[in-house]
């Protein structure tokens, strides 16, 4: 029985040297080509390998493994069971079967144009495309909107393209009373050295801590993977001010008041991609939500704050409090976070800005 070896391959960004953190599958598992086999990391990054071919994984490395790329880490075998049943579906990738699932197109009326015939993302996008206008030249250049933006990374597109259609909204309302409070308390300290600090700062902090326990809204697709930097690279907008942090997680308040007051962005070096987006805006209105900019997967939207009547517990009764309340509103891609993950991972901001002293 001839077995199939398979070899870390280097992933895009960081050291050579890679961790294998963690296995998902285990010696004895039958696997299909495409299917989540490890999360590796490097000092950059954190990566969820495919499997390669279809077989019984036999043997594998240890987790916690220091490997190079081209390094042999897996072994697999035919899977004799499965080879002698014809498969039910088309076989495709895990990025197109989510974009198909997501976009409502059959795989079998699909013609794969991977290796193999399989069907990978294009295919998908192609079939999800509308028909071109009879009216429109063939040779004709769609011409992009200005934006009027001076940082690329945080504008704002105004009509969706076929890969927009997977982005989903989830939101929830936050008491910044607590935050508000503290504002109050330090914004003397903080003028004396010249700096302003607002509630946008308490809530970027919030966002960036949170992002720390809830990666996958910091990642982005590439290629048949998923990339979750260790680092987030925030982009941000406030009105008129637009900004870029890299490194946003080593940001404490003062840091953020301080960027924030900048009038203007540093420049982006070519490398640069922005991981996450925050902006605000003037009105309680969840339906002026932008989206995220490709490869982004995540943009946080807060709403202008106001005074609300609120229900809240008092011993054993309840009490009427007035309470300083903004909305909070993720969009997010479905194809790469469930709806209680983004949920929760908005529950996490909130706990903190009611938390502060």
């Amino acid at each position: 029985m001839t077995s199939t070896t398979y070899e870390m391959p280097a992933l895009p960004l960081g050291s050579a040297e890679i961790t294998i953190l963690r296995w998902l599958k285990h010696p004895g598992d039958a696997c299909q080509a495409g299917e989540p086999l490890l999360i590796a990391l490097n000092d950059r990054i954190e990566v969820a390998l495919p499997t390669p071919v279809d077989g019984i994984l036999t043997t594998h490395a240890a987790e916690g493994s220091n490997v190079i790329p081209n390094a042999t880490i897996a072994t697999f075998t035919p899977d004799l069971a499965a080879e002698s049943t014809p498969p039910a579906t088309p076989r495709a990738t895990p990025l197109a079967r989510r974009m198909a699932d997501t976009l409502g197109i059959a795989l079998n009326e699909l013609i794969g144009t991977g290796a193999a015939g399989r069907i990978v993302k294009a295919d998908v996008l192609r079939a999800a495309a509308p028909p071109a206008s009879a009216s429109a030249p063939a040779d004709a250049t769609p011409v992009p909107m200005p934006t009027g933006r001076s940082i690329p990374a945080i504008a704002i597109p105004t009509r969706l393209a076929a890969a927009d259609d997977t982005f989903v909204l989830t939101s929830i309302s936050v008491d910044l009373s607590a935050a508000e409070a503290h504002r109050t308390s330090i914004a003397p300290l903080f003028a004396r050295r010249g700096l302003h600090v607002d509630l946008a700062a308490y809530i970027a902090q919030a966002a960036i801590s949170a992002l720390m326990r809830y990666p996958f809204l910091n990642a982005w697709w590439d290629a048949e993977c998923i990339i979750m930097p260790q680092r987030v690279q925030l982009a941000y907008q406030f009105g008129e001010r637009t900004g870029l942090l890299a490194d946003a997680q080593d940001y404490n308040l003062q840091g953020f008041a301080r960027a924030f007051s900048a009038q203007h962005a540093s420049a982006i070096p070519e490398h640069w991609r922005a991981t996450f987006s925050f902006t605000t805006t003037k009105s309680w209105a969840l339906f002026s939500q932008p989206l995220p900019v490709a490869p982004q997967t995540s943009l946080l939207t807060c709403s202008a704050p106001g005074k609300q009547p609120t229900v809240v517990s008092a011993g054993k009764g309840e009490r009427l409090s007035i309470q300083l309340n903004a909305l909070l509103t993720l969009a997010y891609d479905a194809r790469i976070a469930e709806h209680a993950y983004a949920d929760a991972f908005l529950h996490d901001i909130a706990g903190q800005l009611k938390r502060l002293h």
